[in-house]
């Protein structure tokens, strides 16, 4: 045959003989019957009746598209087999030595021939071929289809370049992250969330939605669910970017299950009156350079609701000692071995109204510990530096231990702080601005549980009905009857 000549001879099923561009190919070969799939078709030839072969091209590894067992007594097993991943591992395992690895968009050449995959829609994975030689062209296991959609993502603005796939998904993160508006902790988060794929080294184009399910469960056998939802978000947030940028048609990530977190009414642990007492009566260590002044700390974060970056970055102008409030606009956080100050958590700057007590305990604490020389002195200091990050944590881990409270977290005295607020009966929005929250709805996913229901509401109205009602009617009841 001349190098423009092409001929195609069905053998059964979709296993053919296709001679182009001066090359012999077998796909999906197939050339035994079992008891469980017979599709009432005859085999037209025998492996050993098979012509000389330049290549073998199989699409994926249904028994019936890739009988791999028959075609391993092949008299020349050194013919290039060109297959998805799913199948590269049992080729060679049954002799074959040449064997190419072709996903979505990847080429080889056989002779004259040049053999591009496609992606297949099977419900496995699969891929199609565009089989070229000369100026002849075979579409292979649906591949027209898929040069259809081609033309019309072209057309309408969706088309994803082929080869933008090939970069893996180390690879893109490391550039995606780079353009980031993100502080130092969230990287740090990021950095590992990205680090904990078994995928990271996979060509973006190659990673499917069993990858990320992979992922996902493995995380579930030890990690909590708040972390493995944190991961996911962070992970998927990088595909949904790489999908923007063209580089991938589609999400693996979107709509994967995540395990069940508690529910927030279950989880969260507010601690008693009596336990943050304990807590205050045990803050402050007699030991020398340890906890002195730590109980002002802990007092700021139960009676007024600051997060612990928010309650470390408060310097002393910071309080209105006159009109009893602290205005919230900075937090410190942890940057490598010193510390950054950055705003606080998006909508979090506000004005805290702070209860007499309370202010009274700061003025006591600024006039004992703060030096009154510096410009704008911190509030909590650790010798010349602002109290923040581990220093706060082990003099957290000590106050609530010398209370017999291991169970309190620091954060907990915010949960106090809102039930608290709530039980006094301020509303959502009050609430919300006390404790920062960028939105009413934020609250209310937190929160919701503590405020009275309808059945409180309807009880406590009715009550409030009866009583009045039964103090008229014992008032008219003569004196002997009452």
């Amino acid at each position: 045959m001349s190098i423009s000549e092409l001929r195609v001879t069905r053998l059964g099923h979709a296993c053919h003989l296709i001679e182009l561009g001066g090359a012999t190919m077998l796909t999906d070969p197939w050339f035994t019957f079992t008891a469980t799939y017979d599709p009432g078709e005859r085999i037209d030839t025998t492996v050993d009746a098979l012509p000389d072969l330049d290549a073998v091209v199989i699409t994926h590894e249904h028994y019936d598209h890739c009988d791999l067992e028959a075609l391993a007594a092949y008299r020349d097993l050194s013919v290039p087999l060109i297959a998805p991943g799913t199948v590269v591992e049992e080729a060679r395992a049954v002799g074959f030595t040449d064997v190419r690895l072709l996903e979505a968009w990847d080429a080889t050449t056989v002779g004259d021939v040049t053999i591009t995959a496609a992606p297949g829609k099977h419900g496995v994975h699969e891929v199609t071929f565009v089989i070229q030689g000369g100026d002849r062209t075979v579409y292979f296991g649906d591949a027209q289809r898929w040069l259809d959609e081609v033309t019309t993502s072209v057309v309408t603005g969706n088309y994803v370049d082929p080869s933008a796939g090939r970069i893996s998904f180390k690879q893109f993160y490391a550039d995606w992250s780079k353009r980031q508006l993100w502080v130092p902790k969230t990287r740090e988060n990021a950095d590992l969330a990205t680090g904990s794929v078994p995928f990271a080294d996979s060509p973006m184009k190659a990673i499917r939605r069993s990858h990320v399910e992979a992922w996902v469960k493995a995380m579930s056998t030890t990690l909590a669910a708040s972390t493995i939802k944190t991961r996911y978000v962070i992970v998927r947030s990088a595909f949904r970017a790489a999908v923007a940028d063209k580089v991938i048609a589609s999400d693996p990530s979107a709509g994967i299950a995540l395990p069940r977190q508690r529910k927030t009414d279950v989880a969260m642990r507010i601690p008693t009156v009596e336990e943050v007492g304990q807590l205050l009566a045990h803050a402050d260590s007699q030991r020398v350079s340890t906890r002195k002044g730590f109980s002002a700390y802990v007092a700021l974060c139960a009676f007024a609701g600051l997060r612990l970056g928010e309650a470390a970055g408060v310097q002393v102008g910071d309080v209105d000692f006159l009109r009893r409030q602290l205005t919230v606009t900075r937090q410190l956080q942890r940057d490598g071995r010193t510390y950054a100050v950055r705003p606080p958590k998006y909508g979090s700057e506000r004005v805290v109204y702070l209860p007499a007590e309370l202010v009274l305990m700061l003025s006591e604490h600024v006039a004992a510990r703060v030096n009154q020389g510096e410009p704008a002195p911190w509030l909590f200091t650790v010798g010349d530096d602002p109290m923040y990050d581990n220093a706060i944590t082990w003099r957290w881990r000590a106050t609530r231990k010398a209370a017999g409270l291991p169970h309190v977290r620091l954060h907990d005295l915010r949960h106090f702080y809102a039930s608290g607020l709530i039980a006094a009966g301020c509303d959502v929005v009050t609430v919300q601005r006390a404790l920062g929250h960028s939105t009413a709805s934020t609250t209310l996913n937190t929160y919701s549980h503590l405020w009275p229901n309808a059945e409180d509401r309807t009880r406590a109205a009715a009550g409030g009905l009866m009583r009045d009602a039964l103090t008229i009617r014992y008032s008219m009841l003569p004196a002997e009857e009452s």
